[in-house]
């Protein structure tokens, strides 16, 4: 395959899906209220409370500005959870969950999941001189915090750099040509892992080579899809 750097998704390629949705999301969505009380003044907090707000008022949805933190947190708190619920992927709620989690991750409250073929095959690669990149739709801190604090020990020294929705979405072409422009390699000699068909069509369309991992749990996959991908179970069937 002739690749020099490899690009990782997350849920459901490195880490599993249930991880992230049942864990991570279910601890953010549990200790958002108590976390933005507690934190209430931080700068960085008002500054993505703001960025709700604006959210918010474009989803015609009223939050209730009080003077009364708990209040005020509250009324936030409900909108972040409504934000859950509808899986949106928006900026300052990405933000919000990457200090949550940050809290939980370096309070050893929560420990990131990862297959244990991931840390072997980052090694291996790492050796051979190639690349390794990751791309998630979660912001790049919350990344770091899920390698750093691994259930694998800390991958961090494996990768090189960390990519999130800045820039821009995983289904259009458009962020994997900002990707290759970012890391400088030739998008044929780049490999892009990821559990989602539609993610894979767009980086093909910048000429990157992709795979499709069919983990345990993870979405079923079209007869068309596997027509049209080439598809792993896990990290060690990939040959570079």
């Amino acid at each position: 395959m002739n690749i020099k750097a490899v690009i990782c998704d997350i849920e459901g390629t490195t880490t599993s899906i249930s991880f992230v949705k049942d864990t991570l999301f279910t601890y953010a969505y549990e200790n958002c209220e108590k976390f933005l009380i507690d934190n209430f003044n931080d700068p960085e907090i008002q500054s993505i409370i703001e960025n709700l707000c604006v959210e918010a008022t474009n989803d015609k949805y009223e939050i209730t500005k009080s003077d009364n933190v708990n209040e005020y947190a509250h009324s936030i708190t409900c909108y972040v959870q409504e934000l859950i619920n509808q899986d949106r992927k928006v900026s300052p709620l990405k933000l919000l969950q990457g200090k949550i989690w940050k809290y939980a991750f370096e309070s050893k409250v929560v420990t990131g999941h990862l297959f244990e073929d991931v840390i072997r095959n980052f090694e291996k690669w790492t050796n051979n001189g190639i690349k390794i990149y990751i791309y998630s739709s979660g912001s790049v801190e919350a990344q770091k915090l899920l390698f750093k604090y691994s259930n694998s020990g800390d991958l961090s020294p494996y990768i090189t750099d960390y990519f999130d929705t800045k820039v821009g979405h995983k289904q259009e072409p458009k962020s994997y040509e900002n990707i290759i422009k970012q890391i400088n390699f030739e998008s044929h000699n780049v490999l892009f892992l990821s559990d989602i068909p539609k993610e894979l069509y767009a980086a093909k369309q910048e000429g990157i080579q992709t795979l499709l991992l069919r983990r345990p749990n993870n979405y079923e996959i079209s007869e068309e899809d596997k027509s049209h991908l080439s598809i792993v179970d896990n990290f060690d069937e990939i040959e570079l």
